[in-house]
């Protein structure tokens, strides 16, 4: 091949031409270089923001888990108002000691507290079962843990504190 560029150009262009193409070789070698730096360093930039992205998604996710907890909490709650609204509506038409008392639930885990059966059962109970009554209600207990409390609590309208509405 050298021979076929020799016809062409004598020595001096020749040696010229074949400088001129290591130096552009170099150039391109060099550029190359830079390029791939700045790719590199681009990359880094965009590894970072994947990082700190995924970083804000796990964080979104947990907002969610907690925002889901939150909300079935709620859900048990309103179940055991919406239970209790109606028991005590049941309790409010007792009119002797012997009628069924209609239980409550706990408004933190929706379950059926433990409750007199009757009127007559619940005059039996102690300041500490009805203290733990008000307590699972979530009631302050600490106040007064008297029977005419509680049965305000339950929705019994009768007795010495009761209001009637005949």
């Amino acid at each position: 091949m050298a021979s076929h560029y020799s016809s062409h150009y004598d020595n001096q262009q020749f040696a010229d031409i074949v400088y001129r193409m290591g130096r552009l070789e170099t150039r391109v070698e060099a550029l190359s270089k830079s390029m791939n730096d700045v790719v590199a360093t681009r990359l880094v930039g965009v590894e970072a923001r994947l990082k700190s992205i995924e970083g804000q998604l796990n964080d979104v996710g947990v907002y969610m888990d907690e925002a889901t907890r939150v909300m079935k909490l709620a859900a048990i709650s309103r179940m055991a108002a919406e239970h209790n609204a109606q028991a005590r509506d049941q309790n409010s038409y007792i009119t002797s000691p012997e009628m069924h008392i209609c239980p409550l639930r706990n408004r933190d885990n929706n379950t059926q507290v433990a409750c007199p059966k009757t009127l007559t059962e619940l005059e039996a109970w102690g300041p500490d079962q009805m203290a733990k009554l008000l307590n699972e209600l979530g009631e302050d207990y600490r106040i007064v843990a008297d029977i005419d409390r509680v049965k305000w609590v339950l929705g019994i309208r009768i007795g010495k504190n009761a209001q009637r509405f005949d």
